[in-house]
């Protein structure tokens, strides 16, 4: 359940579902479920309008929408408190900035209905504990859902509001669930990427593991590797291709204001 103004709320669990909601937003009024109907989706839920950090995470999401796009995912951005008409006056500076039109809807939370709805805002903050007196201001986080199909929470980042979201980290995760999905029986090492080795749930044993991953190599009993299946590869549900998700940065007239890695420097990461 909800809480409301001064109420503290029960943090959501990954599996739970995503509460649903109408808004009035960037791009009209929405009804959420409806919204992403049978769509991986992103709520991106940012403290305020006109801050950089907020500012730079936006224009990264402008710039990979066709790729957000061409595998039907959907992005929802929310802001604690704004309203509509900041919005729009910011999403002028951003589509200048990055050259890139903003096409996903912004919520218009005036009220913090839906920011308390998902547990992003605590008015219990408002007063300063170092004087007692009340600051004005609520307490707000940086987060970012990834909500399945059938709008179970898959993934919840919480960042503080002096950090800013981690945009090749959302792609990969999607790359990670989709490719479970596709291929049962399997699960993503730590740094996965397409294309890296996978490996098999527990649960199957090795006789189960022969005829169903017959190239499997073990290096414990429970640790056993197998190559990503050539269909799961290439199937065009996967979001982005290899390489690609690391390959995006934000350039504005004579200035770097955010990058991404190149290809070289994240397969030395990753690697």
């Amino acid at each position: 359940m909800a809480a409301t103004p001064g109420e503290q709320a029960t943090p959501f669990r990954l599996g739970s579902t995503a509460p649903n909601f109408t808004a009035e937003t960037t791009k009209g009024t929405i009804d959420f479920y409806k919204y992403a109907g049978n769509a991986w989706t992103i709520l991106f839920c940012y403290p305020v309008d006109f801050a950089p950090v907020a500012t730079t995470e936006l224009i990264l999401l402008a710039k990979l929408q066709p790729e957000f796009d061409k595998f039907n995912v959907k992005l929802l951005a929310l802001s604690t408190g704004d309203s509509l008409e900041r919005h729009l006056a910011w999403e002028k500076d951003i589509e200048e900035i990055s050259g890139a039109p903003l096409e996903f809807p912004i919520i218009a939370d005036k009220d913090r209905t839906i920011s308390h709805l998902y547990n992003v805002v605590d008015d219990g903050d408002l007063e300063d504990s170092s004087t007692g007196d009340s600051t004005g201001f609520a307490f707000k986080t940086r987060s970012a859902f990834i909500i399945s199909p059938q709008k179970k929470f898959k993934l919840i980042f919480n960042y503080p509001a002096s950090v800013g979201m981690n945009t090749v980290e959302l792609i990969r995760v999607l790359h990670c669930l989709e490719t479970v999905e596709a291929a049962k029986g399997l699960r993503t090492p730590g740094n996965w990427i397409p294309g890296c080795d996978l490996v098999i749930h527990p649960d199957i044993t090795d006789e189960q593991a022969q005829v169903k991953f017959p190239n499997y190599q073990s290096v414990k009993p429970y640790l056993r590797f197998v190559e990503t299946p050539t269909q799961t590869v290439e199937a065009e549900h996967l979001l982005f291709r290899k390489g690609h998700l690391a390959s995006h940065s934000i350039v504005a007239q004579d200035g770097l204001l955010s990058g991404a890695l190149n290809d070289e420097e994240h397969h030395a990461i990753v690697s």
